[in-house]
């Protein structure tokens, strides 16, 4: 058996599968806000949000292809305000989900690359998203259709454009 060798982009797009456009807006290398305004401006590796009234969930993901990565990393508890839960995604054998802490969840690949399994659940929290990482995604991460009368539409997200074709 060959063993996957996994980069970040192999994880979103796994992760893109587990969270279907159809019930989620995903957004990749989503920023928090504007570096401009904001000191400090965590960036996820891809932050979700459930299409629901009903059940609003916001889900930050931190992907870590390496044990090395997921050790040094001292960023992920800047996270937190922003997501409702937060997990790290990483290949096999990369992270023990005995060693992740106790506010984040454990997703991991499978070896042949074709799924996620949840090793450990991110507990939810009742966290207030603030606005700031709201007003980056329209402003910064939305395609508008900018019409001769000087108003603009809104498409959909630059990522996954369900009005676009091909």
């Amino acid at each position: 058996m060959t063993i996957l060798t996994y980069r970040a982009s192999d994880i979103i797009r796994l992760l893109e599968r587990e969270y279907p456009i159809e019930k989620f807006l995903s957004v990749p290398e989503c920023k928090t806000g504007s570096p401009w305004i904001q000191r400090r401006c965590p960036r996820f590796d891809l932050w979700v949000m459930a299409r629901s009234w009903v059940y609003p969930r916001f889900i930050g993901c931190e992907i870590k292809v390496s044990r090395s990565d997921f050790l040094r990393d001292n960023k992920w508890q800047d996270y937190l305000p922003y997501c409702t839960e937060f997990y790290f995604v990483a290949p096999p054998d990369i992270i023990d989900p005995a060693e992740v802490p106790e506010a984040a969840g454990l997703m991991v690949a499978s070896e042949e690359g074709k799924k996620l399994t949840t090793e450990k659940e991110a507990p939810v929290r009742d966290v207030e998203i603030p606005r700031s990482i709201l007003i980056y995604i329209l402003m910064a991460r939305t395609l508008l259709t900018v019409h001769t009368y000087g108003h603009a539409t809104l498409v959909g997200n630059g990522i996954d454009n369900p009005c676009k074709e091909g």
